[in-house]
Formats: C-alpha cells, structure tokens, sequence
C-alpha cells in the first residue's frame, strides 16, 4: 500500500520508529516532545492532511482570530500551512494539505519539521493561548 511505503520512508528519513496508519488511514507523531503532528490520509483525493495542534484560546479570541485570519493571508500566498479551528477540540491547529503524487518521504519530513517549527512560533505570538496537553 502507497501510505505504508510512505509512512516507512518518512520514519527512515527522520530517524524515527516506523510509523503506522490505523483503520482510517491516520497516524501521528511527536517532534521534540512539544508538538503533535497528525497525518491524515485521504485515499480517494491523494491528498495528505497535517495537523498541528497549536492551542486553546484562553483570553482575547478576538485578538486571536485577527492574528490567525492575517497570518493566513502571508502563509496561504507562499503554500505554507495555515491557521485553522478544529471544532472537534476546540483548538486553534496548523494544517496543509500535501498533494502525494509526488511526495516522498524526505519531502514529508521537511513538511512536517516547518509545521513543528512554525507551530512552536504560533504559540509564541499568541501568548494568549496555551499549549495543548499531548497525549
């Protein structure tokens, strides 16, 4: 299956245990303890979905919205991931979708590194929102 050797590429290109899908094609992992990644894969579209937790709101969420809705704009123009809401949890998520036609792992890896990255800045500037628990 294309997910798996995928999934098997990505573990041998950032030194990690091998990774595996469950029964909905999803998987996660941590980066340095700090950030979550989600992987979601979409058979029927070949599209891979990375989700980032980055908090919850605890003050101001109208400050918070103004700065997600902004850096949106700079993010989405350069094919960056974005700022999203997952309604599920309720927390304020990065996420970009990842066309696999042509991904392999090395790619994957450096997707999901700059997710981490720029997860980590989000929750920086918005003081005002705290980092998830990671299960």
């Amino acid at each position: 299956m294309y997910l798996d050797a995928l999934l098997d590429e990505l573990s041998a290109a950032m030194g990690i245990p091998p990774l595996a899908a469950d029964a909905q094609d999803r998987c996660a992992l941590r980066i340095d303890e700090d950030v979550q990644v989600e992987l979601h894969w979409r058979q029927a579209t070949g599209m891979l979905r990375l989700v980032a937790p980055v908090g919850h709101a605890t003050e101001q969420p109208l400050r918070l919205l103004a700065t997600m809705l902004v850096g949106n704009l700079a993010l989405a123009e350069r094919g960056l991931p974005v700022f999203a809401f997952d309604p599920r949890t309720g927390a304020v998520v990065l996420t970009q979708s990842l066309d696999t036609a042509s991904l392999t792992g090395t790619a994957l890896a450096g997707c999901i590194e700059r997710l981490a990255g720029g997860c980590r800045k989000a929750r920086e500037d918005l003081g005002g929102a705290h980092t998830p628990h990671l299960a």
